[in-house]
């Protein structure tokens, strides 16, 4: 979690404020995967992939890639991919929505399988149009904010180390 903290508190200023701002959102993708608990079953092997979408932001699917590179996320080998409205979500555990206003979010959220898919954002409202997870830039800080209501509603169980370092933190859970 010291990793968390430490990237939430980067300052992302100067000429590669985009370049580090992408890096940091993919540390965070990695690191969430950590603070969730997918219900049992979601994944058909112990060895199976947890599989990553990213959608909308070919260079952040990139430096997911290069975070994730010959690691595991909770025993589970990390393969990314970048998506496209229209693919296929159903082999998908997170799914990463770059940039986007509140509907066209809320649109692509409501078009995917009702599955356990960890889902982020960064648009501003992305917690009201159905993301769990979504990103904001506070003071030239890269934060987030929850909303455990929308886990729950997909079987996704957000850890408290997790909602202790976040800016907000909406809904009771279960």
């Amino acid at each position: 979690m010291a990793v968390l903290v430490f990237l939430a508190v980067t300052n992302a200023r100067g000429d590669d404020a985009s370049s580090l701002e992408r890096q940091v959102k993919a540390a965070f993708l990695y690191k969430f995967g950590d603070y969730v608990e997918w219900p049992a079953g979601t994944f058909a092997t112990a060895d199976a992939p947890l599989v990553i979408g990213v959608m909308a932001d070919d260079e952040l699917a990139h430096d997911v890639v290069l975070v994730t590179a010959g690691r595991r996320i909770q025993g589970h080998p990390v393969e990314v991919r970048e998506v496209r409205e229209g693919d296929d979500f159903s082999t998908l555990d997170a799914l990463f929505i770059a940039g986007a206003g509140r509907a066209r979010v809320q649109s692509i959220i409501n078009a995917l399988p009702h599955q356990p898919v960890l889902i982020v954002t960064e648009c501003p409202g992305g917690l009201d149009a159905g993301g769990m997870i979504n990103f904001r830039i506070v003071d030239g800080h890269v934060r987030f904010e929850v909303a455990l209501d929308h886990a729950d509603g997909r079987g996704i169980r957000l850890s408290s180390r997790l909602l202790t370092v976040a800016l907000r933190v909406e809904g009771v859970g279960s």
